[in-house]
């Protein structure tokens, strides 16, 4: 029986591969919300697949705007707000390339 993946290997592999298909969204979502809350550390990894796989699974779509919005909106204080602080790290990290390039950043 094959080991689990650390989330390492895993973010090493994806963007190897260029691309991230559903069960990959999968195996992201249970370690991201597998202690039941997003770290900055978690959007940066989703951030950081984002930008280096260029095919997505709409099950990855789906976990991007879900974590992220968890994180900034309701699992950062103060609740429901976004600090001009975090709304900058956010725009920074969207259009980090100079531009909004998917639906799926805009949401």
């Amino acid at each position: 029986m094959a080991l689990p993946l650390q989330v390492e290997q895993l973010d090493d592999n994806l963007k190897a591969l260029g691309r991230i298909e559903a069960q990959h969204a999968l195996q992201l979502r249970q370690f991201i919300y597998g202690d039941d809350a997003v770290s900055r550390e978690d959007a940066d990894l989703l951030f950081s697949l984002n930008d280096a796989c260029k095919t997505k699974d709409a099950a990855f779509d789906q976990l991007y705007v879900e974590a992220l919005t968890d994180y900034f909106v309701w699992q950062t204080e103060p609740r429901g707000y976004v600090t001009p602080d975090l709304s900058r790290y956010l725009i920074d990290q969207v259009t980090a390339d100079g531009h909004i390039d998917t639906q799926t950043e805009l949401e």
